[in-house]
Order: structure tokens, then sequence, then C-alpha cells
């Protein structure tokens, strides 16, 4: 039989070696055995299934976690225009159309819209 070390387990599993060392340590590798402070892994050994991860499960990764962009808005259908017509304020609607300059890299187009937000007691 082919034994494996942790080192080649793990470039042929593509994790770290101390995750190969978990999975022996945890009894996850049938057949691993510690002689000293090696592990020998037998070479026809799958894998084990990683349990942090739940299986048909994907997420989808966040861009910008916390900003509003506005190619993720749904629209329905409706402009902008629309959109910003049924805010409350003209503040919101200011805000609304700079913060999509300032995605775009369009800083001073989106400094412009904002400064002409009045302030509270200025």
């Amino acid at each position: 039989m082919v034994f494996l070390s942790v080192r080649e387990a793990a470039s042929k599993w593509d994790v770290d070696p101390r995750a190969v060392q978990r999975y022996c340590a945890s009894g996850k590798i049938p057949g691993a055995k510690k002689y000293g402070r090696a592990w020998m892994i037998p070479g026809d050994t799958a894998k084990p299934c990683d349990s942090r991860k739940k299986p048909g499960k994907t997420q989808q990764p966040q861009l910008y976690p916390g900003l509003f962009l506005l190619e993720d808005l749904r629209l329905g259908g409706r402009s902008a225009g629309d959109i910003a017509a049924d805010l409350p304020d003209e503040e919101h609607r200011r805000e609304f159309f700079a913060e999509p300059a300032f995605l775009q890299g369009k800083t001073k187009k989106g400094l412009e819209r904002l400064s002409s937000i009045k302030k509270p007691g200025i």
C-alpha cells in the first residue's frame, strides 16, 4: 500500500497541511496512522468533506457590502428619474444621484451634487 505524507496529501487535495493534520486527528481519514509526529495517509483516500460548508448552498460574493449599487437596483421598468421623483425630499434625490457618480469614479460630479444639499443650521 502506498502512503502519503501530510504535505503530499495537502497538495493533492489543494488544502493547507494543517487542515490535513486536523482531518487525521479528528478521524476523518480512515486508515491514517501517526508515527511520532508524522501522519501516514493511505494514497487512495479521497478528500474528506468540510463540515463547515453545507452542500448545495452557494453564496453570492458581495462586491461592496453596505453600499447601494445602482446597477444592482431593480428598477422594475422605471427610469432612475421616476424613482428619484418618488423620494421624500430634494436631499434624498441629490444623494440618490450623487452616489453612482462616486462609484463610477466621477468624484467632482458627485461632490457638486452633494454640495448643493442644504445642511440644517447652516
